[in-house]
């Protein structure tokens, strides 16, 4: 089999703001699927679900685990 399937394809809007963050990770030492973007995207997700704990995974896999396990 030669055909190649992309899990996620990258998107860039056309203003480029996402190399602003990129950037930022780089800068600041936080190329890890953690950090303070991280952090930040947790707490919009908690207030917008409006439940007291949330969390994300950086991972497909952890993600379809965990949801089969809970």
């Amino acid at each position: 089999m030669d055909k190649t399937i992309y899990l996620c394809l990258a998107h860039m809007s056309e203003e480029g703001i996402e190399q602003k963050y990129v950037k930022e990770a780089f800068d600041t030492n936080w190329v890890v699927p953690l950090g303070p973007n991280v952090n930040a995207f947790e707490e919009d997700l908690k207030r917008f679900v409006g439940e007291g704990k949330s969390f994300c995974f950086f991972s497909l896999l952890w993600s379809v685990s965990f949801a089969f396990i809970f």
